[in-house]
């Protein structure tokens, strides 16, 4: 999806574009910062985008939120030690139960101190919003798009890099588009547990089941990926050996016995590629194994 190369956004970037059944497309959209007057910013001096600005407002939220969650985990803390302290101090009988017991509260305050920063990483991998970014997504700039220019979505097909959001889920539903293809998954999306009553994702229901339903079908794109129509069918502007068509102001046929393949492929399966990483990653000791 072509569209998804215009964001700047500091995530992912996503297009998306709305076509008849025709394969007409009446709009396009990517995943930008909305601009006063309609439509997204573009490189400009008045550019407000958050790369100009120097950051994402949904991670500043998300961690604004788990550093909430880290002071009440905190004040928790400090209360169960307290309480710890009251009991161990009824027990005291000697100097040496005394040393014994201040080392059993420092190493109580110390694993506390370890498990907030642990609990830092977690919180944050936990806490998926995306209700906090400044960016129009891509889905919606298409429908907004269509609606500056008076086309109705109704009845239209929707075509998106990733699978929609939740909040993307809803003015799908309701704009009237009969039908979503996407290629990418998208595991913070809510989508089919908020919307199981109006939307279906195809490739978790049989084919028998599919008759006389009339929610709007979530499709998993199957087919030439829009990233590589630029390797397949560009004569010159790709990363695979140029194509020649004519000679002489003449066309001529190639010969599959002498022809170049036009996109060289990989000596190495995907499989292999991700255990070679996995190698690279352990022997750079980011990840300690647990105990």
């Amino acid at each position: 999806m072509r569209p998804s190369l215009r964001s700047g956004q500091l995530g992912r970037q996503v297009g998306a574009a709305l076509a008849t059944e025709d394969g007409e497309v009446l709009s396009v959209g990517c995943n930008d910062v909305p601009k006063s007057g309609g439509g997204l910013y573009w490189p400009s001096p008045l550019d407000n985008r958050d790369h100009i600005l120097g950051e994402d407002t949904n991670d500043k939220q998300r961690d604004n939120m788990v550093a909430q969650l880290l002071c009440k985990f905190e004040d928790r803390s400090q209360k169960r030690i307290s309480l710890i302290k009251r009991s161990l101090e009824l027990l005291r009988t000697d100097e040496e139960s005394n040393r014994k017991i201040a080392e059993i509260i420092d190493e109580i305050s110390k694993f506390d101190a370890e498990n907030a920063g642990h609990l830092q990483a977690e919180f944050r991998s936990i806490v998926d919003v995306t209700e906090y970014g400044r960016a129009v997504h891509a889905e919606m700039d298409a429908i907004l798009t269509a609606a500056r220019f008076g086309v109705s979505p109704k009845g239209l097909i929707l075509f998106t890099t990733t699978f929609p959001c939740h909040n993307c889920t809803r003015h799908i539903i309701a704009s009237g588009i009969k039908r979503v293809y996407y290629i990418e998954p998208y595991a913070k999306s809510r989508a089919e547990q908020l919307h199981e009553d109006a939307i279906i994702v195809e490739e978790r229901v049989l084919g028998k089941q599919r008759k006389g339903i009339k929610r709007v079908r979530f499709t998993h794109f199957v087919g030439i990926g829009p990233r590589r129509y630029f390797d397949l069918f560009s004569l010159a502007l790709s990363s695979g050996h140029e194509l020649a068509r004519k000679k002489a102001g003449q066309t001529f046929a190639n010969s599959p016995k002498t022809a170049w393949v036009r996109v060289p492929l990989s000596p190495h399966s995907y499989i292999s590629r991700e255990r070679i990483a996995v190698v690279l990653v352990d022997s750079l000791g980011m990840f300690p194994a647990p105990e």
